[in-house]
Formats: structure tokens, sequence, C-alpha cells
């Protein structure tokens, strides 16, 4: 009977240092939290970079686990990017991408964290990266909300960090411009056959534009408008430029958040373009009265835009390089060596396709006319324009399809 009530004892001490120890023991931060999904349209997560709310709408995926940590996934919701376009997106069925977060290079990110607090309210704090870039962040989470604050932002490579001033007018377009179209087809005019990077240099020189109520040649209204471009070691992409909408033209710097970039080789960066930051700076535009020309422009865009809209979640790449000359036939390209000068432009990969779209229409009879009328216009092309253009419009189909090489960009000084 003693060795029962000895072993009975024994038992119920037992018990009860196993519910004294479970009773003592600590909480498991967010041992409450479920997985969920907090949205900043729903006002259930706030995200900051640096401080400042991105304009995109975005949502985090909060998946916890039994041991204290947690993925949170970030991505920006699918938004419409007929705003980002400004009045021709006017005319388009409503698109929508996935655009690239304020992580540069990246349309999601999943950050592992740490939770810290108590079962239902947790802080959490660390540094992470992605494929392109390194960053800070921290916040907190309930059942309710989640706030996440990211910063210090830096790309893993920042050898195209700096500024780059775009070369003042000095009346010689390739030293300004990369205008390098190769085709086996040449252009008729009333001059004979000439290459397509020639009239096009040529259609750039004589086309004349109003900058700040002055009539200047097309290539010259560029460096008239673009002063610089800066592109900073956390991903940003800024540039200072005239503006010409304002009472009183001024130089200005456009805000970040426009433009982001990661570089991807050697030869190529990839620029991201923020169709919500850009359609809330191209809100106060004033909305202009279309031609019959513009809504053939839109008929073209709307068909372009399939070559266009996976640039917006991938990046359109960009090439950089040293900056070229061509003969003076326009042809066999040969590289300047001058360190200072960095030609960026886009590639026969980006360009070819586009081209292969619009040739069809913009060789079409009804666009000719379209076309030369809008140029005929021009004080300086003036006749010229009946001259010049429609032979090269109806031949801009063969000349697309004898395309080997066709790049397209600015020269700038670092």
């Amino acid at each position: 009977m003693k060795t029962k009530i000895s072993l009975y004892l024994a038992v119920m001490g037992a018990v009860g240092m196993l519910a004294s120890c479970s009773s003592d023991s600590p909480e498991v931060p967010g041992s409450v939290l479920e997985s969920k999904t907090y949205t900043t349209t729903g006002q259930t997560l706030v995200i900051t970079v640096d401080g400042q709310a991105p304009a995109d709408a975005m949502t985090a995926e909060f998946a916890p686990t039994a041991e204290g940590t947690a993925n949170i996934t970030v991505k920006t919701d699918e938004m419409p990017i007929n705003g980002f376009l400004g009045d021709m997106g006017s005319a388009l069925p409503e698109i929508k991408v996935p655009a690239s977060t304020f992580i540069p290079g990246a349309t999601t990110f999943t950050i592992p964290v740490t939770l810290e607090g108590t079962e239902d309210t947790c802080t959490f704090t660390g540094n992470a990266e992605t494929e392109y870039c390194t960053y800070a962040y921290n916040g907190t989470v309930s059942a309710d909300t989640l706030n996440l604050n990211v910063s210090d932002i830096k790309l893993k490579n920042t050898s195209m960090a700096g500024t780059y001033n775009m070369p003042a007018w000095n009346n010689d377009i390739p030293s300004i411009l990369r205008i390098n179209w190769q085709s086996s087809k040449k252009v008729p005019s009333m001059f004979g056959e000439m290459p397509i990077s020639t009239i096009l240099s040529l259609s750039l020189a004589m086309v004349q534009v109003d900058v700040a109520g002055e009539k200047v040649a097309a290539a010259e209204a560029l460096t008239k408008v673009l002063k610089s471009v800066t592109f900073g070691e956390d991903g940003s992409v800024t540039a200072r430029y005239l503006d010409t909408e304002a009472e009183t033209p001024a130089e200005t710097t456009s805000p970040k958040g426009l433009a982001r970039y990661v570089v991807k080789d050697d030869n190529t960066i990839l620029l991201f373009l923020d169709p919500a930051a850009i359609a809330v700076a191209n809100a106060d535009v004033p909305k202009k009265a279309k031609t019959r020309a513009d809504l053939d422009i839109d008929a073209l865009l709307n068909q372009v835009m399939t070559e266009i809209v996976p640039m917006i979640s991938n990046g359109l790449p960009i090439h950089y390089g040293k900056s070229i000359k061509l003969d003076e036939n326009g042809e066999n390209p040969t590289e300047i060596d001058d360190p200072n000068i960095v030609s960026f432009y886009l590639g026969t990969e980006t360009l070819l396709p586009i081209l292969k779209m619009a040739a069809p229409i913009l060789s079409d009879p009804d666009m000719i006319d379209a076309i030369v009328a809008i140029a005929s216009q021009d004080p300086t092309m003036g006749g010229m324009a009946s001259m010049m253009l429609p032979g090269m419009l109806q031949a801009l189909p063969e000349i697309v399809d004898q395309t080997t090489t066709v790049e397209i960009g600015i020269n700038l000084t670092k």
C-alpha cells in the first residue's frame, strides 16, 4: 500500500512540475497571429521607403511560423498603365500590369523576419537583399495592421552611379544623338538613294519645335530641355530639365520614384518606370484635342503595347558604352575612344519588333498624307516634306525587313 501511495505522489509531483514549467515558459512572439494578406487599399498595410509612402497600391502577405519567425512577401498591385501613357493612353482599352516594386528590379520580394514582442503584437528589424539590391527594414505587425519601413536601399552594382550631363548644342547631331540604323534598303529621295540613318539625322536637324517660345531644331531642343540624368546608388533615376509647361520656364529636377534602374551586365541597365507615380505626375497636364493623325497613332500604339507592356515589369533594356560615328555613307560605325562620353541607347532587340509593327501603319497612304500635311506646316521643312517623306514612308516596310542593326539613343558626358 505504501508503495502505491509513493508512486501516486511521484506521478502527481511530476505532473505539477510539468504544469509549472509550462506556465512559466515565455510566450512565442506572434504565436496567435495567422497568415494574412494586408493591403494599402484596405488600409491594413502601411509601407514607407525612407519615411515616404510610395504612390503604388501594394499588398504584403504575412506568413508566420510556430518558431516566432515569418515571411513577408511584398508586391505591387496590378495597375492600369493608361495614365502612365498620358493623353495617348486614353484611347486604349485598360491595360493592367504587375509593376516593379520600390526595390529596383523586383516585381515582388520576400523578407524573412524574426518576430519580437508578445503573442499578438510584434516588431521586427533587420537587413535583407534581392538579386540586385540590399536594404534595411523595420516594422510592426498585429492581427489588424502591418507597418513596414524600408531604408538604405543600395544596388549591389553601383558602377553606373553618377551624373551624366547633356552636352551643349554644337550643330553636330552625331555628338548628341546615337542614330545607327543599318539596312541594305536605302531611302529614295530627290538626292538619290540615302541611308535611313542619314535621313533621320537630316530630319532632326530640319524639323523645328517650340522650346519656351523659341523655335529650334528638334535635335537642339533636346539639349535645351534635358540638362542631366543622375543614376543613384540606391537605383533611383532623376533628371534635371527645363520645365517648359511652367508659366515661367525654369530648370527643375524630377522626383524620385518615377524611374529606377539596375545594372544587368557590362553593357546593359534595366530601366523600370513606375506607372502609378508617372500617372500622378501627368495628372495636371492639359489634354489636347485629337487630330486624325493622333487617332492613327493611337491605333499604332495599341499594337506596340504588346511589346512595351512586358518591359514595365521586366525592365526596359538600355545599352550603354562608347559613342560611335558613321562614315560618309551612314554606314560602318566605329567607336569613339573618349572615356568621358557614355552612349545610352535602345538596341535592335527592342526597336526592331516595334518597327515591324509600325511599318505597315506608317506606310499606309492615308497616314502618309496626314504625316506630310503636318510636316508641311513646319516653316523649315515646308515643301521639302512632300519631296522627302512619301518615298521614305512608302519604302519603310522594305527598309525594316532588311534592317540588321538599329540603335537610337543619346550621348551624355559623365
